[in-house]
């Protein structure tokens, strides 16, 4: 329990770096690669979720990881919710059922923002508290 504790209040930039290794390895396509010859894109325009998901997943762990440099703990309960519903979405990337995974963006920037604030202000509280 103590570990879990730990990866989910301390370290919770760790368990999404192990989700975007599965993502890698399990996941051959998640991004389409080539070039559209009417515009010179490298990319599908057609479906913007997966680019979302992932554009927000990195975002997580740069910010996740900012607060495990500064030694923030994040809420344990809202941060396994949050890691279950970057998992789910990160299986969602192969079915590309896009409905579903917009969802599923939402609640995780929901879950994470919520994650962040009230790490935040646990911090400050106890610090406003030892004063």
């Amino acid at each position: 329990m103590k570990i879990l504790q730990y990866l989910f209040q301390k370290r919770i930039v760790i368990v999404l770096l192990l989700i975007l290794v599965f993502i890698n390895l399990f996941n051959e396509n998640y991004i389409h690669f080539g070039i559209n010859k009417t515009v010179g894109w490298a990319f599908d325009i057609t479906d913007f979720s997966p680019i979302i998901f992932l554009i927000t997943f990195y975002s997580f762990i740069l910010i996740y990881g900012i607060l495990a440099l500064s030694k923030k703990e994040t809420n344990m309960k809202i941060s396994i919710g949050h890691v279950i519903v970057v998992s789910i979405s990160a299986i969602l990337l192969e079915n590309r059922n896009a409905g579903l995974l917009t969802i599923l963006n939402c609640l995780s920037v929901i879950l994470f923002v919520m994650n962040i604030f009230k790490s935040l202000k646990q911090k400050n509280q106890s610090a406003h508290n030892s004063r």
